[in-house]
């Protein structure tokens, strides 16, 4: 087990065919019509070895296709759907198949695919509301949910998982993982989780809303928390209020938008601060009184410094892009020219127009667009910086297709797992 945490030992144990014994040792003891029963201790102790072995193995993205055609996934759930009944005096071997299933799926879309056709986020979703928040197999349990939801998990299973959670007791479950535990990877996975679940099925957004939830999802916005667990915070909110009309009101009234605005101001992270940015796109876009309730608070300010120091490409786009959605108010428009905010547009229009038809540049010159629109003030205020260059391509821009989808804040595909990837969670390849 121990030298499977090195690539080099990884691939030697691959090549003399250590993964097919493993997989094959996974097996739970039959009797007479294919009856399973909890193994005796030392079968119980080859197959906890085995589950080790193979979640070190699998920690590498390699293999992981390699294992999924040596039938591994069926074997694990049969462990996760005897979990609660025949190996409830050996805990540590639900907690081995669980770990060994979170290994196996992360941020690896065809694996998931697969688990979802054997409906296995349906079984571990089934394994949670069965355990307490404190139990010692609620983590690896919802390490395994999250890692088995893709971000385009299909709508059937998106439908049976989250039908799981009709009710307050379910729903109450969720919001204890994410505002009550005191583990940090609890809180973290359960967020990712429901982020991917938002972000595929506008029910559960609503759902969210039916049982109360939101406002005690709000209150995990805080700068202080760590980072791993804001970034996955920051994606849920993204993939929320990028799918559902209904969670950008919710978030807003439950006090949301100066807590994403804070984020902004004190930035902790690049990827949090950027999904910051993109839910309050999200939150601006056609929506006049989430717009007001940002100007209010000051957020035009917070958006122009954020703008104004980011050197990534993609915290500029959705700064660029929020600006754009704020535009659509006429007071917005104003605050832009009063706090300087006209130099730095055209700064960022003329830069990125170096690179000619570049998507940044397109976002630059339509959010100028967007700032002129039926507003001479700020048109002349564009020329005195010396805009006449600029001005045409602005009269003549077009929104990009690409620049938003329904307020998307860029790739939404992947946002949840991307995220989960760069904070260093269930794979190291």
């Amino acid at each position: 087990v121990a030298p499977l945490d090195r690539e080099l030992a990884r691939a030697a144990a691959v090549k003399v065919g250590v993964a097919p014994l493993l997989v094959k040792m996974l097996e739970l003891p039959s009797g007479k019509g294919g009856q399973k029963f909890p193994p005796d201790e030392h079968a119980a102790k080859h197959l906890l070895l085995a589950l080790s072995a193979l979640t070190h193995l699998l920690r590498s993205r390699n293999y992981r296709e390699y294992v999924l055609k040596l039938g591994v996934l069926p074997r694990l759930l049969a462990l996760i759907v005897h979990g609660a009944d025949v190996l409830e005096k050996q805990p540590e071997l639900l907690t081995g198949a669980l770990q060994a299933t979170a290994a196996v799926c992360s941020i690896h879309r065809s694996v998931q695919t697969a688990l979802q056709r054997l409906k296995g986020p349906y079984v571990v979703a089934c394994l949670l509301r069965q355990l307490e928040v404190a139990d010692g197999r609620f983590l690896p349990a919802m390490q395994a949910f999250n890692a088995s939801l893709s971000s385009t998990l299909p709508y059937a299973d998106v439908v049976a998982t989250t039908s799981l959670y009709r009710g307050a007791d379910s729903i109450d479950t969720l919001r204890a993982a994410v505002t009550e535990s005191a583990d940090v990877l609890v809180r973290a996975n359960a967020v990712e989780a429901l982020g991917k679940m938002c972000g595929a099925h506008v029910g559960m957004c609503q759902l969210l809303k039916d049982a109360g939830a939101v406002e005690a999802f709000v209150r995990t916005l805080d700068p202080r928390a760590p980072v791993r667990e804001l970034r996955g915070i920051t994606t849920s909110f993204m993939a929320m209020t990028r799918r559902a009309e209904v969670m950008r009101t919710e978030v807003r009234m439950h006090g949301g938008i100066p807590r994403l605005l804070t984020l902004v101001e004190q930035p902790v992270d690049p990827l949090v601060t950027e999904r910051a940015v993109w839910t309050l796109n999200n939150m601006a876009s056609k929506n006049y009184f989430n717009q007001e309730a940002i100007l209010e608070q000051g957020g035009v300010s917070v958006l122009l410094g954020a703008l104004e120091g980011a050197t990534q490409k993609g915290l500029i786009k959705a700064c660029l892009a929020a600006i754009y959605h704020m535009a659509e108010h006429p007071r917005a428009q104003d605050a832009v020219r009063t706090e300087g905010g006209l130099r730095v547009m055209l700064t960022h229009a003329r830069t990125e127009g170096a690179s000619a038809g570049s998507p940044l540049a397109e976002v630059a010159v339509v959010a100028l667009r967007e700032l002129l629109t039926n507003n001479d003030r700020n048109r002349d205020a564009l020329i005195d910086l010396g805009g006449h260059d600029i001005l045409q391509q602005v009269d003549q821009a077009e929104l990009p297709g690409m620049m938003m989808v329904e307020a998307a804040g860029g790739d939404m595909g992947r946002a949840a797992e991307v995220a989960t990837a760069q904070s260093g969670s269930n794979s190291d390849s």
